[in-house]
């Protein structure tokens, strides 16, 4: 008698990230309204994490950096309940 085994390799794929109605890969950043996002992937998924902030004028900050546009200095910080803030100091 014979016995055939079968060897089944399932392979999953990750959904890509979903933002607002948009698909995003994996990797992928883009701006919405005042902050920076990436699509992040792991094995078994992907998810949208904020990667920094961007002022009025564009200029795109990490987080915990500061950027002086003209009389107006900009603060890019993750905040204790964590979220995340772009803060706008005058002079």
């Amino acid at each position: 008698m014979r016995l055939l085994v079968f060897i089944i390799i399932c392979t999953t794929t990750v959904q890509p990230c979903l933002h607002n109605g948009e698909h995003r890969s994996a990797g992928e950043t883009w701006v919405d309204g005042r902050f920076k996002l990436q699509c992040i992937e792991s094995e078994t998924v992907a998810q949208v994490e904020i990667i920094g902030c961007v002022t009025p004028y564009g200029h795109e900050m990490s987080i915990g950096s500061h950027y002086q546009e003209g009389e107006t200095e900009y603060h890019c910080k993750k905040t204790d309940d964590d979220g995340f803030v772009l803060e706008a100091v005058g002079y």
